[in-house]
């Protein structure tokens, strides 16, 4: 059995590339399907959106080597907790499975205070599912929380709508989405929304449409998907453009990872190298509609 452990205390898009590329390695070295694996996460004290649908492609690309994945808990009962809120067990049924599920069992529920569980995205139902969700329940929290009124909370939709979009328009495969609030030590508040997928990547899709995109490195493909002219299906709408715009509108950040690029906005663009991993991983962050109107 071959351990994989996540030594990172913290799960974000800050820290997961050293994960996807030691994962990368893993799969990539083994020259034969091995009988299983395990995902150590005991040490992990803490898991964003962008985290928790990171680990679910991890766990994807992992069985691509390995007959079998077990996932080994965090032994934070909160973080615990956390997870289950999050339908994390659910997410990973059918191509990993809990090797301490027992212990699983006995963690408490809490009410629950997430904005968007663990959700497939893999044809058009789902996203308007998501976008339902949105518009009602979720529409309640961002309200209450973030001070959204009806046009913040539209922007909000129509950010996730277009990011799960791209994953059944761009990605050719299935992608998992996830959103949740916090709240920053200064008692500001935003919202984290992040969506993962194992598909072919931002360049490659833009090629589709665009030959020249085949010469581009992976960094320029995900600034040029930032850009209005480009879209391989324009009818759809304006996809990560709009995104983009409505981050900066809401003082927010967006990371985009693909290939061996990784993009961080925030007020201006910040290219970093990443290691190579399949598909794209996007976190955006959302801050208090009170905050803009101060």
């Amino acid at each position: 059995m071959q351990e994989f452990q996540i030594d990172s205390p913290s799960l974000t898009a800050f820290t997961m590339d050293p994960i996807f590329g030691r994962a990368a390695n893993l799969v990539q070295t083994q020259r034969k399907r091995r009988e299983g694996a395990r995902l150590l996460l005991e040490d992990v004290e803490f898991i964003d959106p962008y985290g928790l649908v990171s680990l679910w492609v991890i766990v994807r690309y992992l069985r691509r080597r390995f007959s079998r994945v077990r996932v080994i808990l965090p032994q934070d009962r909160d973080l615990q907790s956390y997870l289950r809120r999050m339908n994390f067990s659910v997410a990973i049924r059918g191509i990993a499975r809990l090797e301490n599920d027992q212990h699983w069992k006995r963690v408490t529920g809490k009410p629950s205070d997430v904005l968007l569980e663990m959700t497939t995205i893999e044809k058009q139902a789902d996203v308007v599912k998501v976008t339902r969700d949105i518009l009602t329940r979720i529409g309640r929290i961002l309200r209450s929380e973030l001070q959204y009124d009806d046009k913040d909370i539209t922007a909000f939709s129509t950010v996730v709508a277009e990011v799960c979009t791209n994953v059944f328009d761009h990605s050719e495969d299935t992608g998992m989405v996830a959103a949740q609030r916090y709240t920053k030590s200064d008692g500001t508040k935003y919202a984290i929304v992040a969506v993962a997928d194992l598909g072919i990547g931002v360049r490659e899709s833009l090629e589709k449409r665009y030959r020249e995109a085949g010469q581009w490195s992976h960094l320029q493909a995900i600034v040029n998907a930032l850009r209005k002219e480009y879209s391989r299906r324009p009818e759809r709408g304006l996809g990560l453009f709009m995104v983009s715009k409505i981050v900066g509108d809401y003082r927010g950040s967006l990371h985009i990872r693909s290939g061996d690029g990784r993009l961080y906005l925030r007020y201006r663009a910040r290219g970093i190298s990443s290691a190579p991993f399949p598909g794209t991983q996007l976190s955006i962050s959302l801050s208090s509609r009170a905050e803009e109107k101060s």
